[in-house]
């Protein structure tokens, strides 16, 4: 596992309340993790990444995504934050939640 570390500066110059809206959205897009432990992997989890929200975590942590192209559990990058529920440590982890779900969900 390798983790690269750096400082980041974050500068938001808000002008207005659009801005303002914008720069609030840009650090909430992802879901908690709270929220996330507590319910199960749902047909919608399928589409999304390993992480969420436009804000990139540095970490290269080599993880399992379910992935509609080839309709199956691929090798991703996960970044370290803003996890998604399609984000698996093993491919048969993926494998066992993903894989029935996403499935059902492509021959509809």
């Amino acid at each position: 596992m390798k983790v690269f570390c750096g400082v980041f500066l974050v500068v938001l110059a808000v002008t207005n309340s659009v801005a303002l809206e914008q720069a609030a959205q840009f650090f909430t897009e992802a879901e908690s993790p709270e929220s996330l432990a507590a319910r199960s992997f749902q047909p919608g989890d399928c589409q999304k990444d390993t992480h969420e929200g436009t804000f990139v975590c540095m970490a290269l942590f080599w993880r399992y995504r379910w992935n509609d192209k080839h309709q199956g559990c691929v090798k991703a990058v996960f970044g370290g934050c803003h996890e998604t529920k399609n984000n698996f440590k093993t491919k048969e982890e993926c494998e066992k939640v993903a894989v029935p779900i996403c499935k059902a969900q492509l021959n509809r």
